[in-house]
């Protein structure tokens, strides 16, 4: 009898174990999610959402508004991984810890790679060259909440710094009391930069969540 409890108990606590562990894989993979999501989410130029806040060597950057600076984030990271001018391309995340309850932080720390999907695909590349703790993700009610971005790459940083110096965000739209003027400006999309196309993209959005 005791052999037929032990039997069961072990079994129970296997079950149970295995379930826990199911359930910590599905919660560090919510992480991985909320990231790639967050990247998916500014490459549709959709920057009407909740806005992350971006520091810069520690310091949080006011210079822009949110939505500006979260844009030159974007070009920053294309450039910085020579993916400007890529139809597509593949988010890759790494985190520094694999979260448990009650043991871990509620913060994580996530590095992120970008690599074109073509070369992705054919598998040349093992290794990916990362980003480190761009990204910190929050646990909050339960969930995850990506909290802020940190640029502390060099190469990055100066990217970034290169990039908000050179955009005109009024290059086709003005921002007035009303709502926004459209510059008489000529869009040849022959002649176009791909950060100009990028930058249009986002004025149109811009403009698109200011109708909605």
């Amino acid at each position: 009898m005791k052999f037929k409890y032990s039997i069961i108990t072990f079994v129970t606590s296997t079950v149970f174990i295995l379930l826990f562990f199911i359930s910590l894989l599905g919660e560090n993979h919510h992480i991985d999610d909320l990231i790639k999501i967050h990247v998916s989410t500014l490459e549709k130029q959709s920057f009407s959402n909740d806005c992350v806040p971006i520091r810069i060597n520690q310091a949080v950057n006011n210079e822009l508004s949110c939505n500006q600076n979260s844009f030159i984030f974007l070009v920053s990271l294309l450039k910085r991984f020579d993916l400007i001018a890529a139809k597509k391309y593949s988010v890759k995340v790494t985190r520094d810890v694999f979260w448990i309850p009650f043991y871990s932080d509620d913060i994580i720390k996530v590095s992120l790679s970008l690599v074109d999907s073509e070369v992705d695909d054919m598998g040349i590349f093992n290794e990916y060259e990362y980003l480190s703790n761009v990204f910190s993700v929050k646990r909050q009610n339960s969930g995850w909440k990506l909290h802020e971005i940190s640029i502390i790459d060099p190469d990055l940083i100066n990217i970034f710094n290169e990039v908000k110096q050179e955009l005109n965000f009024n290059k086709y739209i003005v921002k007035t009391p009303k709502g926004y003027i459209f510059n008489n400006v000529e869009i040849n999309t022959g002649d176009m930069t791909n950060v100009d196309k990028l930058l249009l993209k986002f004025n149109l959005q811009t403009i698109n969540s200011a109708l909605n």
